[in-house]
């Protein structure tokens, strides 16, 4: 016979259970377990009291050796009287009165009172982690006591039952449901925070004004005083008419003949509206904003030929070349000299590629057109974005605004020189086909 004994029977092949005869051993509930330690009490003549036992069958979490072994220990240190002090003594459990005292005065809003009491538990040696999780149990436990079908999950003893009823009726469930939330959320902050007693320290003021959060929540709001409408500047004048003129029924009658009394009505002149000349004001051009969002908005996107118009305008607009009508004659000595002058400014300046360019010589196609011949485009473009000081500083100082300088691509055409062992034979074969045919006859191979 094979005894298997295992806290995790899901772990074991399904071939192994269907072949065993299983036995589930629960675990032990509080009340069971305090009722064996007593029993044990009785034949060992230890005094005790029922709060004391339910603290040790507690602590003990389901396993009697445990709770035997707490109990074996605490008799010794309390000469053989089990009290509920010597237990939470020894096994440093914090009392349930300071869960209870900090529970009135949460629900009292006393936020001094609050901070001193956790600052007395701290001081007798209990860590705020320990505090946090015994709190949000005894919170749990009053919800458990607002319900009588629910009391049978209080584990406790008798007498701590009964202070749990008797607060669990001055506690609202909204109170409780919060009051659990906010102990939940600093439980799982703790170890990450840095401050942790200001951790605990926020989760019970938050606790302290559950009640005044759930007070203005549900007053209804206040109504807010009526705001006087200023009349804009602009807003023209409305004349209001003018009340006809009435006797007063409080004229004292001299006599009782009737007086007869003609009134004259008085025509009202109409208002005559001031009109102010208010010179025009230039209407700011409208920005179309399309709506990306929209499937009906359609966006106009321009055509090559548009673009073209657009940058034609632009030059024109600005210009960057010096007008002038000067058109005196000049040498091509005088030219070289000022081109030289301006290549040397550029040279200053460090302009890699228009080093290179000016380092030729331009060639002269007629007395005011000269020609540059550049490598590749990007010389041409390098160029064209200096022409214009290069023609502004030659043509005032050669007094001839009809010169220019024009350039023309000369792309030269490098031949790359066969790498590896492929392009090498192949660059062989391209000058002496023979090389193919020795290769073919020997069966070699290239590497």
């Amino acid at each position: 016979i094979f005894i298997l004994a295992t806290t995790e029977k899901h772990k074991i092949l399904p071939t192994i259970l269907s072949r065993c005869q299983i036995f589930d051993f629960n675990r032990i509930r509080v009340d069971d377990m305090a009722g064996h330690l007593a029993g044990i009490a009785v034949k060992e003549n230890v005094t005790y009291e029922d709060d004391g036992l339910h603290i040790i069958a507690q602590k003990a979490d389901g396993g009697l050796r445990d709770a035997l072994s707490m109990f074996d220990q605490i008799v010794s240190f309390s000469g053989g009287n089990v009290t509920y002090t010597s237990v939470i003594e020894n096994l440093n459990i914090l009392d349930y009165d300071y869960y209870f005292n900090l529970t009135d005065r949460l629900l009292k809003e006393d936020s001094a009172k609050t901070l001193l009491l956790f600052d007395e538990i701290l001081a007798k040696g209990f860590d705020g982690a320990h505090f946090i999780s015994g709190l949000s149990e005894h919170f749990r436990n009053l919800l458990v006591g607002k319900d009588q079908s629910t009391l049978k999950l209080l584990e406790v003893s008798e007498g701590i039952k009964t202070k749990y009823l008797q607060q669990a009726q001055a506690s609202s469930v909204s109170f409780l449901l919060s009051a659990l939330n906010i102990a939940n959320q600093c439980d799982l902050n703790y170890k990450l925070s840095k401050n942790q007693r200001l951790q605990v320290e926020l989760a019970l003021l938050k606790m302290c004004h559950i009640g005044a959060v759930f007070n203005a929540a549900t007053s209804p709001t206040a109504a807010l005083p009526t705001q006087e409408v200023k009349k804009k500047p602009d807003t023209p004048v409305t004349a209001q008419p003018v009340a006809a003129n009435t006797i007063s029924n409080d004229v004292a009658i001299v006599s009782d003949t009737p007086l007869t009394y003609t009134t004259k009505t008085q025509v009202q002149e109409p208002v005559k509206a001031v009109v102010k000349e208010v010179p025009p004001v230039a209407e700011r051009p409208k920005v179309f904003i399309p709506n990306l969002h929209s499937a009906s908005t359609s966006i106009k996107i321009p055509s090559l030929n548009s673009m073209a118009a657009m940058d034609d305008i632009a030059i024109e607009e600005e210009d960057p070349y010096i007008k002038g009508t000067d058109k005196e004659s000049f040498s091509h000595d005088e030219f070289m000299t000022y081109w030289n002058t301006h290549a040397g400014k550029v040279k200053e300046e460090r302009k890699a590629t228009l080093i290179t360019i000016f380092a030729n010589k331009p060639v002269m196609i007629n007395p005011v057109l000269y020609e540059i011949v550049v490598e590749n485009k990007v010389q041409e473009t390098a160029f064209r974005d200096e022409k214009p000081n290069l023609m502004n500083f030659m043509r005032t100082n050669l007094r001839n605004f009809d010169l220019d300088v024009i350039t023309r691509v000369d792309e030269v055409t490098s031949t790359r020189k066969p790498y590896g062992a492929k392009e090498i034979f192949q660059f062989m074969a391209a000058k002496n086909p023979g090389v193919i045919d020795l290769k073919n006859k020997f069966n070699l191979e290239l590497d």
